[in-house]
């Protein structure tokens, strides 16, 4: 017994997993090797892949929450969800299902990096332009989700995965995210989610969150990622709960006298307490920031050229309660979501590079039928029917004429 409760007391470090230990393969195909991190519904595991030659990271469900159904359900549903997005900004999942000892399981690709909670306490806060890039991805991302009927639900810094030396984002923990299409699981009432980063709607009922609840989140995000601290003025989570709900917030601009009231007008759009006055979509949140700092996205040419709203969500009512923006930030600002559909876009620095567009050869102007001779030739012969119609006529008065004066004249003398 007492061997055992040392071994449970230091699972932590010595990796125990379904009766396996740090070295130990997992299905008989995955070696385990460090833990990654522990969250609310399970334990994230290093391992590598045998069979595929990759590093993966194995993702398992606490023993004592897989025997709740609705925990066990969300869960299942991540990988299913995972699986539906397919978005290079989303990670992916390469396998799941449960082990033969009844331990369920995500396979997903191994994110090395740090989150961006982690980068803003190493860094600081960020300038507006170099936050740009990350806002980009993650709109992207997100926008190929809410397309999909996918809502995250719980978008933090910590979700946000920065790898390839921060040039890449990932979004991560779908455990909390709902799927349009399948039954709602949550009830009215109960609050999921990390309140620090939840709309009003939410915290009132789980089962309200939808597109523009990640768009409250993402603007709370940024605030913290150029401020470097939270945009409420609480001091605990009651006093958190009151500022969301009053939605009491502290400016951009009065944090940083250096950051425009602009930018600060469309971070404050982005986190209005009615849904209704945020923007459209998250990609009209992120053309918006981009235009309040002078930039360009660099997003889909689909979408430069106004085809974008072919992939905005059916069911997004237009923003309405607007902040006065300038005009040139409102048209800046279009509701769509390009999401996985865009063409690549080619990024230097922050700015687009449109490279240049060889004309194509001109086509040759179809020459006009040749309707002028038909024209002519018909009315030649009108002329040539009214010409012989006024000989013949012509003709027939001169005989009539000519028959009365060839009688020779009888001159009758009497006897």
């Amino acid at each position: 017994m007492e061997e055992q409760a040392d071994e449970e007391s230091t699972f932590d470090q010595t990796l125990h997993l379904s009766g396996f230990t740090q070295g130990a393969f997992f299905l008989e195909r995955y070696r385990l090797e460090t833990m990654l991190g522990q969250g609310a519904m399970g334990r994230v595991i290093r391992a590598y892949d045998t069979l595929e030659d990759r590093p993966v990271a194995v993702k398992v469900l606490h023993r004592e929450l897989a025997k709740k159904d609705h925990v066990l359900e969300r869960f299942r549903r991540e990988s299913e969800i995972l699986r539906e997005l397919g978005h290079p900004g989303i990670v992916r999942v390469y396998d799941a299902g449960q082990a033969p000892d009844g331990m369920e399981f995500l396979v997903m690709e191994l994110l090395e990096g740090e989150n961006l909670k982690q980068r803003l306490s190493r860094e600081g806060p960020m300038t507006p332009e170099a936050f740009l890039p990350i806002l980009v991805q993650v709109c992207d991302a997100l926008g190929a989700a809410h397309v999909q009927g996918v809502v995250h639900r719980d978008l933090k810094p910590e979700n946000l995965f920065l790898v390839d030396h921060g040039e890449t984002v990932k979004i991560v923990d779908f455990g909390l995210s709902r799927l349009a299409t399948q039954k709602r699981m949550t009830k009215t009432g109960m609050m999921l989610g990390t309140p620090r980063y939840m709309p009003p709607e939410q915290i009132r009922s789980a089962k309200d969150a939808n597109a523009r609840t990640d768009q409250y989140a993402l603007g709370v995000i940024t605030h913290e990622a150029l401020v470097g601290s939270s945009p409420f003025p609480a001091g605990d989570p009651g006093q958190l709960l009151g500022c969301v709900m009053e939605g009491r917030i502290l400016t951009l601009e009065e944090e940083r006298p250096e950051l425009s009231k602009t930018l600060g007008d469309v971070v404050r759009k982005a986190m209005s307490r009615d849904p209704k006055e945020r923007f459209a979509t998250v990609g009209a949140f992120v053309e918006a920031y981009a235009a309040a700092i002078g930039r360009r996205t660099g997003r889909s040419m689909l979408a430069e050229a106004g085809f974008s709203d072919l992939f905005a969500m059916a069911d997004a009512p237009d923003a309405s309660g607007e902040i006065d923006l300038p005009d040139e930030l409102a048209a800046a600002a279009p509701p769509y979501e390009p999401a996985r559909f865009t063409v690549p876009p080619i990024i230097e620095g922050l700015e687009r590079v449109v490279e240049p567009v060889l004309d194509p050869a001109p086509v040759p102007a179809r020459r006009p039928r040749r309707r002028l001779g038909w024209a002519i030739f018909a009315l030649a012969l009108v002329i040539v029917a009214c010409l012989s119609a006024s000989i013949a006529l012509g003709l027939r008065a001169w005989v009539s004429a000519s028959g009365g004066m060839a009688q020779p004249a009888v001159r009758v003398v009497g006897p």
